[in-house]
Formats: structure tokens, sequence, C-alpha cells
């Protein structure tokens, strides 16, 4: 899976890209800048050929569970936002408002982007996001992973290991 859709989706981690005010990028920007400032959130990422990884975010604390183990991550003040910045550089390119579409049972809006090439990576894969009425991101697609968000009664794990 590319390291930024890795990245942005898990850490959730896109904030304010002054860049893309006036463009085609800036709903795009504004969402993930949501997604940044969110309380907390629930994703599923479904990298295709790979076991689903779920992630939270309550405040400053990341949670990601793989084989059935939780692992917390405290993130010091605005470390979703340093960590979009890492991940982000350059920006956002190729962006465009779709058809608006429903998700579950909601009307979202739908955008088609191409995130910065990751450094190791031959190019970008281009992605596709839903938006909610609220303006925060509800699923990202691109040819290698699926991402489900959801905001609604997320709850640190009763257990989990404090990450090295």
């Amino acid at each position: 899976m590319p390291r930024f859709l890795v990245m942005a989706s898990i850490l959730g981690v896109l904030a304010p890209l002054p860049a893309f005010a006036a463009d085609a990028c800036a709903p795009i920007a504004s969402a993930f800048e949501k997604l940044a400032a969110a309380p907390a959130y629930r994703q599923v990422i479904r990298a295709f050929g790979q076991k689903p990884v779920t992630s939270l975010a309550i405040g400053q604390k990341f949670y990601i569970q793989q084989d059935g183990q939780w692992q917390a991550l405290q993130l010091k003040e605005g470390g979703r936002l340093d960590m979009m910045k890492a991940a982000v550089g350059v920006g956002l390119n190729d962006c465009q408002e779709k058809t608006p579409q429903t998700l579950d049972g909601a009307e979202v809006k739908v955008f088609a982007y191409s995130p910065p090439p990751a450094a190791q990576a031959e190019g970008a894969v281009p992605q596709t996001l839903w938006v909610g009425a609220d303006g925060l991101p509800r699923r990202i697609f691109s040819t290698t992973a699926e991402v489900e968000i959801n905001y609604d009664d997320v709850k640190a794990p009763p257990t989990a290991r404090q990450a090295q």
C-alpha cells in the first residue's frame, strides 16, 4: 500500500494546506483538516491482499489493532498535524469533484485526487474521497486500499500495549 495512504489514513493527520485555498483541492484539504481536528474516529483499512487493520484516534492518542492485539501511541500536542505535514509535504494534485452519491443512507460529496508520491514510490496512486455533509471524510479508495472512517461511539480499547 502506498506510504501516503497508510500514513494519512491510519494516522488521520491531514490538516491545513494553504496552497489549495482557491483551487479544486480546497474541499479535499478541508475534509482532511476536519479529520485531523476530529475528537475521535475509527477507521478500518483494507489493503487489498492483506488482513484489515483497525485504528482509532482519540485526542492525541492513537491505537492500532493488528492480529487481534491493540497498541497505543501517545502523540505530542499537535502530533497529528505534524505527521500530516511529513506525509503530505508537497500537496494534492489533479483534484476534481465528482457526482454526489449515497453512502450508508446519507448523501456524500465525492472527490478524485492524487496525493504526492511517496518517497520510495514510482508515482502517486489516484484516490477517491467521500465526504459527509459535516465535511468529514467517510471513505477513501485507491487501487491498492480502501479506508472506512466512522466518528460515532469511538472508545479506547480496554487493553492496549504502549508502543515503544
